[in-house]
């Protein structure tokens, strides 16, 4: 072989990945949004098991420093005893978990009922403090409509919402959630 046919058959290599490429984006998505339903779930599962073996609130809130209670849901999570109960880290040694997430661009919205809190809080029960159930959804960077969507009910109970026939998932007030 010599180097026109080498780099013949490296332009048609090229082209043929060029046009293959973009096919395999919505397979990348549904992964990335796997993972990070995974992370979630598990997450809150976490949260909700340390309130119950510690005896004490637990509360997740959103971070992008990994000590602080800030940034936003798909920066990362900080599970952490809440002893003030106030949903804000007061001592790093109160830290039980730091969750790196990886929207990829994305954003992971919260809507808590009723009271529109920015964090969760377990009670040492295992149940969720009463104005913290509510739906967290993830949308894609420029995206319209969420690519899913978990619900989170008074007794600590999650269930994973997809967009149904019309592209539209609702909370569990019948309100379509939106990017």
């Amino acid at each position: 072989m010599n180097l026109v046919e080498v780099l013949i058959t490296l332009c048609i290599m090229s082209i043929l990945a060029a046009v293959a490429l973009p096919s395999w984006h919505p397979f990348f998505n549904r992964e990335n949004d796997a993972v990070l339903q995974n992370q979630l779930l598990r997450t809150i599962q976490y949260a909700r098991q340390e309130s119950e073996a510690r005896h004490v609130q637990v509360g997740v809130c959103k971070s992008s420093n990994h000590a602080t209670c800030s940034g936003d849901w798909a920066d990362g999570l900080l599970v952490f005893i809440d002893d003030n109960d106030d949903g804000v880290v007061s001592d790093a040694s109160k830290i039980l978990s730091v969750v790196q997430e990886d929207a990829r661009g994305g954003t992971i919205y919260l809507r808590s009922y009723p009271s529109y809190l920015s964090y969760l809080q377990f009670l040492p029960t295992g149940l969720v403090r009463s104005s913290n159930n509510g739906t967290f959804w993830y949308c894609h960077e420029a995206a319209e409509q969420p690519a899913w969507a978990m619900t989170l009910n008074q007794s600590g109970e999650t269930r994973v919402l997809y967009p149904d026939k019309n592209g539209v998932i609702k909370d569990s007030q019948g309100k379509p959630l939106v990017c």
